[in-house]
């Protein structure tokens, strides 16, 4: 019995790493997004207390008390119409979250619930910074965002279709001030990756910070064999035996390939770029790729 938590900044693809641990036996996936602090304002608006009120909500999830919180509507339909599984119908729980500010009042309540029922802290991350902001901008060039898996989602088989085969006839060419602005998302996804692995030493204490790279598990669609993998890092099997055999025979299949899932590949990638030479060329893109690089080795790859 295990409780993990998926630490995120955008676009990383921590949609689709909690979309298919639902798919999970014994994983349970409470919800998408609702624990991040502007969801958890809006319920509780006082700053003074909405950490310790968050902390209540957090320990109820954990310890699988029910709690008004999970009655909510889209919750319920989330869970499939299902109550709370208990510890014994699904043992492990995981779900993603955006660490809060730790200058918050009251942080410390949530660090106690969190540290208290064993939860492991796991950044998701992108392998390289420059393949990550060109993706984004180049959605944000073509389609107006940069959520655009949402979008597929959403469309019909035969719309999304369409969609794929109009993508594989796209190109376009970033400019100069289009690559500029690329330095300038870089820089602000650095500094976000640096306060979020702060921020994690605060509210789950010192521990070896454990990572996933996200092109190791999506290329871009799925690769079962990898995800189980980690998966079985994450929550090992409790029985000594299988683990044994695990190490000998791989994986334990967690998550069965062709599980229905509502996950669809929405942005672009580099190779709809005509000139992405010109984007690796750029020194000072070059320079905050370095600093990317240095700021996430020499963690526990968990891919």
């Amino acid at each position: 019995m295990a409780n993990a938590v998926i630490l995120y900044t955008g676009n990383v693809c921590s949609t689709p790493m909690i979309e298919y641990a639902r798919e999970s036996k014994n994983v349970f996936v409470p919800f998408r997004e609702q624990f991040d602090y502007y969801r958890i304002s809006e319920q509780f608006p006082n700053e003074d207390t909405v950490c310790e009120e968050f902390a209540v909500l957090l320990r109820d999830l954990f310890e699988r008390r029910n709690n008004p919180f999970f009655d909510d509507p889209g919750l319920i339909d989330f869970r499939g119409q299902r109550a709370l599984p208990t510890k014994f119908e699904k043992a492990n729980i995981l779900f993603k979250w955006r660490c809060w500010n730790p200058s918050l009042k009251g942080v410390e309540s949530i660090a106690r619930v969190f540290q208290d029922h064993g939860a492991k802290p796991i950044i998701m991350l992108r392998r390289s910074l420059i393949e990550q902001v060109t993706k984004i901008h180049l959605s944000e060039k073509v389609y107006g965002g940069r959520h655009q898996q949402f979008a597929a989602a959403a469309m019909s088989a035969e719309e999304y279709q369409d969609y794929l085969e109009q993508q594989n006839r796209l190109r376009v060419r970033l400019s100069e001030d289009d690559i500029a602005a690329l330095s300038a998302t870089a820089t602000k996804f650095i500094k976000r990756t640096r306060l979020l692995i702060d921020a994690q030493a605060t509210f789950f204490g010192k521990k070896p910070l454990q990572v996933i790279v996200a092109e190791d598990i999506f290329k871009p669609m799925i690769d079962y064999d990898a995800y189980n993998r980690v998966l079985n890092r994450v929550f090992p099997p409790r029985s000594v035996f299988k683990r044994l055999t695990g190490l000998l025979s791989g994986p334990e299949t967690l998550v069965e390939p062709g599980s229905e899932s509502a996950v669809r590949k929405g942005g672009l990638e580099l190779s709809h770029c005509e000139n992405i030479e010109d984007v690796w060329a750029n020194a000072e893109l070059a320079e905050l790729e370095a600093q990317y690089k240095d700021m996430i080795s020499g963690h526990t790859k968990l891919s």
